[in-house]
């Protein structure tokens, strides 16, 4: 019971904290808690196998307590995927679109993860904030990083034979 107490003691410190900008010495921001969060699930693509496409169902939230000023039907939420290692995955896309729509219904866009080579990668997740589509990006956030996938090799007949 007691390591219960400490534990939601520690979770909630670190809430507290973290809801707090962190100031250099002349009192300017440098880093804030960024409201902008991508579930994915699977959490990570463990062991998949190569040349097998994979799944990734992707929701944008906002944890943010008011609608942000620039959220409005023309806004375009656009997240870039980029790998640590080109040549171990294919993925279906290189940039998924979300709405205010699809942030406040909490829909699911999927990427398609294919193995290509036995190896890890880590993707990484940045959003630009785009006011009307085409536009320049007005801000860009890291929504997701790192999300692992490991690929294994393929086991054939020839495979299994020779391991018999």
């Amino acid at each position: 019971m007691r390591l219960l107490s400490v534990s939601c003691g520690a979770v909630f410190l670190i809430f507290l904290l973290a809801s707090f900008p962190v100031c250099n010495g002349d009192d300017t921001p440098v880093a804030e808690v960024i409201p902008w969060v991508l579930i994915a699930d699977p959490p990570k693509l463990e062991r998949i196998t190569e040349m097998l496409p994979y799944t990734v169902n992707l929701t944008l939230t906002y944890t943010g307590s008011d609608q942000p000023t620039y959220a409005t039907p023309e806004t375009v939420f656009a997240v870039k995927i980029t790998m640590s290692n080109s040549l171990t995955v294919a993925l279906s896309t290189s940039r998924i679109e979300f709405t205010w729509e699809d942030v406040v219904e909490g829909n699911n866009m999927t990427l398609t993860v294919t193995g290509q080579v036995i190896g890890y990668v880590d993707l990484i997740f940045v959003m630009d904030i785009l006011p009307k589509n085409g536009s320049v990006a007005a801000e860009t956030v890291t929504v997701l990083s790192p999300y692992l996938v490991t690929v294994i090799r393929a086991s054939d007949t020839l495979d299994n034979i020779f391991t018999v």
